[in-house]
């Protein structure tokens, strides 16, 4: 199931047909290494091009409307992993287990909306609960002014940014 084999998030694609996204072994390790200097290639259509460049940076590879050609129009997605399946159990040999490329198929959606995002800034922060209060069961049960420490230090997290998805 070609869904296994990959990771992505829709970011609102509409696209007008089926596209056939390609991810092909370059350096021949059985591994589709999404990163700025990966040997390994991708093909859209007739277009072929290493995933750097095809816009790749560390885990993530965005692919976005307009940029490549006529066949991706509207297809908007992030690819973050790749997995090449394995051969048929005829066909393996020690050392060479998966196959050396597969492919993905985007598909036309009806009636999609476009989705938004908005980008939101958190921070976490471990308090202690009220004086008197043995377990969590709402917000009053936490003293917001009593963060806890570990070895003198506060158990807060720096800022962390998340997107929230609209709908």
């Amino acid at each position: 199931n070609n869904r296994e084999l990959i990771s992505s998030r829709d970011l609102g694609s509409r696209i007008s047909q089926s596209v056939n996204v390609e991810f092909i072994d370059g350096d021949n390790n059985d591994v589709i290494r999404i990163d700025t200097d990966s040997l390994d290639k991708m093909r859209i259509g007739n277009v072929e091009k290493t995933l750097p460049e095809w816009g790749a940076t560390h885990n993530e590879l965005v692919l976005g409307s307009d940029e490549y050609n006529e066949a991706t129009q509207g297809l908007y997605t992030e690819i973050t992993s790749v997995q090449l399946p394995l051969k048929p159990a005829e066909k393996r040999a020690e050392g060479d287990e998966r196959e050396d490329r597969v492919t993905f198929i985007f598909e036309q959606r009806l009636a999609t909306q476009p989705v938004q995002q908005e980008e939101k800034t958190i921070r976490l922060e471990l308090i202690h609960l009220k004086q008197g209060t043995d377990r969590y069961t709402s917000a009053q049960d936490c003293n917001t002014a009593d963060v806890v420490q570990f070895e003198n230090v506060l158990q807060v997290t720096e800022p962390l940014k998340v997107y929230v998805i609209k709908k």
